[in-house]
């Protein structure tokens, strides 16, 4: 994993306002959300980068070094992007369509949203994104310009050499089940608990949601019935009514007749990430959407009372 350009601000961020929480108010993040992504710079540098106390966030010897790098790095960071983008404005001058392609995700809204401040010339248009082994190979042959999608780690989509990929938010996988499921009251359900329930897979998702299923159910000790693939009307309507259940995004909000629970005896992982092919008009724009990415979905996340509990909960641990 690399380090990012935003997390480098956030970074920096902390260090000058010396608080986690005055920081996640001016990066438009809760705390708990903030929390997340510093702990998983702190494993990726391999120690803490700064002291928590009641006092708010001092730098460790190794913060301060980022903290520090950060000085020169972002303003220098900034400068060249605010001259590429004055050199190329003749181009951009020329009205151009981007095609931009998704899986159903917090992202879309907010990267279009900055994309049309950005590419203030430019024609978007969308389309909801089924596969995304086809999506990788529609960037790589340029028939399409951007796309936000989903991953399972252990699932890794491909990584065509000119298609540029950024890691936005790696989530939890959360259970959607019927409220009227006697499991569904309890604040987390063990996936062993759930053996000889009828799943359902996204109708319009494929990255090997299947597979991954019968991974997770094959750590808990069964194997799944799969008996439904489904989406939108049809997959809540089976949900509701209890004759079946599935994994979902851990934004997903829980909805009259059905709830949304955290899995507490296996560990679940799904990646959103931002892919575009290197040489496509939206390139130069990289870091700016993955920013508005990432703050898209802590938006949604903030939403879930279930998703920000579980986050307090394991913040806490």
């Amino acid at each position: 994993m690399e380090l990012e350009v935003r997390q480098l601000r956030m970074i920096r961020a902390i260090g000058d306002a010396g608080s986690l929480t005055k920081a996640a108010a001016s990066l438009g993040l809760t705390q708990p959300a903030l929390t997340y992504q510093l702990q998983r710079v702190e494993r990726m540098l391999g120690g803490s980068l700064f002291f928590r106390d009641k006092q708010g966030a001092r730098p460790t010897a190794l913060g301060q070094l980022v903290i520090d790098h950060t000085r020169v790095l972002l303003p220098s960071l900034d400068k060249l992007l605010e001259e590429a983008q004055l050199r190329t404005a003749d181009r951009d001058s020329a009205p151009r369509v981007i095609r931009f392609a998704g899986h159903p995700t917090p992202l879309a809204g907010p990267v279009i949203q900055r994309l049309r401040e950005l590419a203030t010339n430019s024609e978007i248009t969308m389309r909801q994104q089924r596969g995304g082994h086809d999506a990788m190979d529609l960037l790589a042959s340029g028939g399409l310009e951007l796309a936000t999608l989903l991953e399972h780690p252990n699932l890794p989509l491909p990584r065509p050499p000119d298609v540029i990929v950024r890691d936005v938010v790696t989530e939890p996988v959360f259970v959607a089940m019927a409220s009227t499921n006697p499991l569904s009251n309890q604040d987390e359900v063990c996936l062993g608990d759930l053996a000889g329930q009828s799943w359902i897979l996204p109708a319009d998702l494929e990255i090997g949601c299947g597979e991954y299923l019968r991974g997770l159910c094959e750590q808990a000790g069964f194997t799944p019935h799969v008996a439904y693939r489904l989406s939108g009307y049809n997959a809540r309507d089976v949900l509701e009514r209890g004759l079946g259940m599935m994994l979902v995004q851990a934004t997903t909000m829980a909805a009259k007749g059905i709830a949304v629970l955290p899995i507490k005896d296996i560990k679940t992982e799904l990646r959103h990430v931002l892919a575009m092919h290197s040489e496509s008009p939206v390139a130069r724009y990289c870091e700016q959407l993955a920013g508005a990415a990432a703050t898209g979905y802590w938006d949604q996340a903030r939403r879930s009372p279930v998703y920000v509990n579980w986050l307090g909960n394991t913040l806490s641990k």
